[in-house]
């Protein structure tokens, strides 16, 4: 397990208590207990609110085990209701247990917290347990979307390569692992969090990244020069229209404006006509309909944004005659959302992989695979998929699929059938969700 170390600061002692809980699940209970007896029978009233301090951080960081935890939960509850004498903190205690339940849920940190953090925990102006799954749903009903549910917060770091967070990893455990010293702007950024609009930008800056990758139609949770968090959407499944318009129309334009990142930034393997087709849809949706597609009318046009820069490294001119040539082949559309979806359909018939839900893994079992590989599930079934090219490399169909399981750090995927079978296991933290989405799309196969 990851940890950072904490500097010489003024929480010296808290992060001391912090690492060991982090990184010593057999200390956890007893750092509890300990800290409980810190706050009885206090005299000295700024002792004692440190006391409350540590454990609220505590119940922040990492839970106790199973056995203690309904003592601990029970100690809190009856502090807060003033039914434990020797005890003050009756507001803490009710702090300490909503922290602790959450805690327990979602399991410990594998990063310590900024220093600007735990200053904001004690000032108490923001909520650090915020999940990913969290901001994806409240994002995704702000912007408009069908079903929350379906999107998720992407992380791409200096590798370029996105991947979706855990859903119930904390948004801040996932930024301090970006870089140990990393420094919030001010402590009213992170009051914003508790609102879930903390970093979120309906444009994103372009300038940290490469001009043909352009995120500015990507909703974006800004982070440092070592990462960024991005939402997208994870799952696509079937399901009915949506009646409300508006609702309908905001899922059509986010599908699209998804894709066109995506193959933007080279996340699906592509032949260079398909690419160059792509290119001419997209610029066919930013265009005026009204206007003949012709060299002087695409004078002044900004063409980045419709070349792949995989294919137009000493061919800039003859890639673009052509996408102007491809524009010009292609039907009138007055409606510019039809125009999207012709985008999303074109892709789909060229890529097996889109529509995929991409979970990043690690497998040792099988040499012939590299180490490295994305899970790439869709309804066609689970793709490996190369980490670095994205190719695919394996499909496995549903119907191969006999059982699948998880613990905390691997999940498995069997095939076959009882007596002659093959288990996949593969290093993730997200067994749970791999599993969660075979079980959905094999029951939607069977029902």
């Amino acid at each position: 397990m990851e940890i950072i170390r904490g500097t010489a600061t003024k929480f010296k002692h808290a992060y001391q208590i912090l690492s060991a809980g982090i990184s010593r699940p057999d200390l956890r209970d007893e750092i509890y207990c300990q800290l409980c007896r810190q706050t009885n029978y206090i005299m000295n009233e700024v002792q004692e609110k440190k006391g409350w301090e540590l454990l609220l951080l505590c119940c922040s960081s990492f839970p106790p085990s199973k056995d203690f935890l309904p003592a601990l939960e029970g100690h809190f509850q009856q502090v807060a209701i003033g039914a434990v004498k020797g005890f003050k903190g009756d507001e803490q205690a009710q702090r300490c247990l909503e922290r602790l339940q959450r805690v327990a849920k979602s399991g410990s940190r594998y990063f310590l917290p900024a220093p600007d953090e735990i200053e904001a925990i004690r000032v108490r102006s923001m909520h650090t347990m915020t999940s990913s799954s969290e901001v994806s749903h409240d994002m995704a009903e702000e912007i408009g979307l069908p079903d929350p549910s379906q999107y998720g917060i992407f992380q791409s770091g200096t590798d370029g390569v996105e991947k979706l967070c855990p859903q119930l990893g904390y948004i801040v455990d996932i930024q301090n692992g970006w870089n140990i010293n990393l420094k919030l702007q001010s402590l009213e950024d992170w009051r914003l969090m508790s609102k879930i609009k903390f970093f979120f930008a309906t444009r994103a800056p372009v300038d940290d990244v490469d001009e043909a990758n352009d995120l500015s139609s990507i909703p974006t949770l800004v982070g440092n020069k070592k990462g960024r968090l991005t939402l997208k959407r994870k799952l696509f499944l079937d399901g009915p229209v949506p009646i409300d318009q508006t609702v309908k129309d905001a899922s059509i334009r986010f599908d699209y404006y998804q894709a066109v990142h995506e193959v933007m930034t080279g996340a699906y393997l592509l032949k260079a006509r398909d690419a160059l087709m792509l290119g001419a849809l997209q610029l066919r949706v930013d265009l005026d309909e009204m206007k003949k597609f012709t060299e002087k009318s695409l004078r002044g046009v900004d063409m980045h944004k419709y070349e792949p820069k995989e294919f137009i490294a000493g061919n800039r001119e003859e890639w673009r005659a052509e996408i102007l040539k491809a524009l010009q082949s292609l039907p009138k559309e007055s409606n510019k959302l039809l125009r999207m979806s012709d985008y999303i359909e074109y892709l789909k018939s060229r890529c097996p992989l889109y529509q995929s839900t991409w979970i990043f893994v690690k497998q040792k079992g099988d040499k012939t695979f590299p180490e490295e590989l994305f899970l790439a599930i869709n309804a066609m079934g689970v793709h490996f998929a190369d980490s670095v090219t994205k190719e695919l490399l394996m499909r496995i169909p549903f119907t191969q699929i006999c059982s699948w399981g998880h613990s905390v750090a691997v999940a498995s995927i069997v095939t076959g059938n009882m007596i002659n079978n093959r288990d996949y296991r593969l290093i993730t933290r997200q067994g749970a969700e791999i599993g969660a989405i075979i079980e959905l799309f094999i029951s939607r196969l069977i029902s």
